[in-house]
């Protein structure tokens, strides 16, 4: 019997190229040898395949080892070198790594606001099916406004495709603290308001049937802060008692940690269905909350609202001109702060790009400079490969060093932020108020800023990695080529300085249009300027009410780090407005619409404390509040709009 040489000779195939040319003959004498020694046969053929299946596996073994090794020993000395390189230029890799440092930093700290407040995900599941429902009145310019108890009731009846619908409102609570009231931001709300949201108890239960109608229990519901600081994470909290200003609520829930809506408000206090529907319909108060039916759309929202909103205008010819505006919470709550953040992030993306492109100018100087020592290196035996390999590891290594350090930077500079920018602001034409800027160094905001600088670095590098191989490998006496070069260098640092100069300009202006953003006169004075609450003193008769406003206002002005004080109903850009119909006396309209306008009721102080420049006319006097015809103070907004001619002074409304 023959040996099966030809099955010996293909499974050669399963060796390396190398490993087979150089001992394939070989292999198969012994494998014909091993066949002859076990006799022939079946058996014999078996042993035999199964010595050159594990031989071959040992030789790609070792293949594999050696390769690997020759890998690591190239990588770890051209480390070696890379570092001894820079260790010498510590001006240049100071220089490189402090500049892209700070553009890293820069761009990190406006991505987080981008990722915290943009394109965070609400607390609430579903977002996108949560609307919030506006009243609305373009004629009168208010496009976001609050919405009546009664027409919160009927709206409640008569849609079908936002399903639950609750009413809220934004108030304070006073809570008594140790014999004393403590002011507490609070939302009053419906007890569907949770539902809306989708939003379950933590501890205990949250608002049901058992609190819609006036008569039942005195409830509060808890957020999981309050719970935690000032109940002190107490187990037994659920049915524990809070005192609001003698009247004792009930603790019956507690949220969830981390739910949030639109601010963090530490306390939920019930509105009754009934006390709703009772309330006068021209008395506007609640804003309005709704969740999509699945299939629904906003479209459909408006079509069933319109019918509504006739019915609304033939019953009550006070609400002729309104209607109802519904719209995404989650993009409503981030409209006002949407164009500060997106110019900043232009703003942060243009000075890396220039931080980037003037770094692509020294290496390029670098890489021109060290031109001699890339040649010696080739005369040695160093392929291309090596050569791109050391300067791709220079490159990668300062822009990696340059953001490291930029994103270890990063949280003390959100820090400082968080102290410069304001708390709130105001949804937009509305009283709602939402934090201004929220930040989140997650880890997909560090893998962009570090990525998109190392990338950048790499990608910007590359036409200078081409000149460097193509001189490395060029012969020393070829000064044609080597002028070309420097030719072709010269012509791209120019392209690179005009690029990069219009990089700057365009981040100068973007960081102008931010600046202006930020910086839009608003008619007050921020700076020193500090808010006191008073407590709930409006059941007091009027004379007491002065009495106690009076001397709250003189304590105040008593103190040495005072200058001014004064009153006013509504702290302005803080979610309350207080609305009136004025009607002017000096020109025909129809005497039961009116003009709808924003007011607040102040004394003589306020404008001096607030330093509210008075630019026609004057201000009020302590003779003007008691005894004599009554006066008003109006914005230049309001001028314009309803005494074109610039005489607003004097006239009687």
């Amino acid at each position: 019997m023959n040996a099966p040489v030809g099955l010996f000779r293909w499974l050669l195939w399963l060796y390396p190229r190398r490993h087979r040319r150089r001992f394939g003959a070989e292999m198969v004498e012994m494998a014909e040898y091993r066949w002859r020694r076990h006799g022939g046969g079946a058996g014999a053929t078996l042993a035999a395949v199964r010595g050159l299946l594990i031989a071959a596996v040992g030789v790609w073994m070792d293949e594999v080892r050696r390769k690997t090794m020759t890998m690591k020993r190239g990588w770890a000395l051209d480390l070696r070198f890379v570092i001894r390189s820079l260790w010498r230029s510590k001006g240049y890799v100071a220089t490189t790594v402090l500049v892209l440092a700070c553009a890293v930093a820069a761009t990190a700290s406006v991505f987080s606001y981008v990722r915290g407040t943009l394109l965070h995900d609400p607390s609430y599941p579903n977002a996108e099916s949560v609307m919030i429902v506006w009243g609305s009145n373009l004629e009168n310019g208010q496009l976001r406004d609050v919405i009546s108890g009664p027409n919160y009731v009927d709206l409640q009846a008569r849609i079908t495709s936002l399903d639950p619908v609750a009413a809220f409102h934004t108030d304070a609570a006073y809570l008594m603290v140790d014999g004393r009231p403590e002011v507490m931001d609070a939302q009053e709300v419906s007890v569907d308001f949770f539902q809306v949201l989708g939003v379950e108890a933590a501890l205990g239960r949250l608002f049901g049937d058992e609190d819609r109608m006036s008569g039942a229990a005195a409830t509060v519901v808890v957020s999981h802060g309050f719970w935690r600081d000032r109940m002190n994470a107490s187990p037994d909290a659920v049915g524990s008692v809070l005192s609001f200003e003698g009247d004792p609520r009930t603790v019956i829930g507690v949220l969830p940690d981390g739910f949030e809506f639109i601010s963090p408000t530490p306390l939920y206090i019930p509105l009754r269905d009934d006390e709703l529907a009772a309330m006068p319909r021209g008395n506007i108060h609640f804003n309005v909350l709704g969740r999509l039916v699945p299939g629904a759309s906003v479209a459909e929202v408006e079509r069933e609202l319109r019918p509504l909103v006739e019915h609304i205008e033939g019953e009550y010819p006070l609400f002729e001109g309104w209607t109802f505006l519904v719209e995404p919470l989650h993009e409503v709550s981030v409209e006002a702060v949407r164009p500060v953040i997106v110019a900043l992030a232009v703003a942060a993306f243009l000075v890396l790009l220039v931080s980037l492109v003037n770094l692509t100018t020294l290496f390029r100087i670098r890489a021109f400079a060290r031109e001699g020592e890339l040649r010696i290196r080739t005369a040695l035996g160093a392929g291309r490969d090596k050569v791109a390999r050391v300067l791709a590891l220079e490159t990668v290594g300062l822009a990696l060093a340059g953001a490291v350090i930029g994103l270890a930077a990063t949280p003390f500079i959100l820090s400082r932020i968080g102290e410069l920018v304001p708390v709130w602001i105001r949804i937009p034409e509305s009283a709602a108020r939402v934090p201004v800027l929220q930040a989140l160094l997650d880890p997909g905001v560090a893998t962009v800023a570090v990525g998109t600088a190392v990338l950048g670095s790499l990608l910007l590098s590359a036409p200078t990695f081409r000149i460097a191989l193509r001189h490395a490998s060029s012969p020393m006496a070829d000064d044609r080529r080597v002028h070309e070069g420097i030719r072709g260098t010269r012509s791209l640092v120019a392209v690179e300085i005009a690029v990069a100069t219009m990089l700057c300009i365009g981040a100068g202006l973007t960081v102008r249009s931010t600046g202006q953003l930020l910086s839009t006169d608003v008619g007050i004075e921020p700076e020193g300027l500090l808010t006191l609450y008073f407590g709930d003193v409006w059941g007091d008769a009027a004379g007491e009410r002065t009495a106690y406003f009076r001397q709250v206002v003189d304590a105040v002005e008593r103190l040495p780090v005072v200058e001014r004080a004064g009153l006013i109903g509504y702290v302005d850009f803080q979610a309350e407005d207080d609305f009136a119909r004025i009607f002017f006396h000096d020109r025909e309209r129809d005497p039961g619409l009116g003009t709808r306008e924003e007011w607040r009721r102040v004394d003589g102080g306020l404008f001096e404390a607030a330093r509210m420049e008075i630019v026609r006319g004057r201000g009020f006097r302590s003779r003007d509040f008691v005894g004599v015809p009554r006066v008003a103070v109006v914005n230049e907004a309001f001028a314009a709009k309803h005494y074109p001619d610039g005489r607003a002074v004097g006239k009687l409304s």
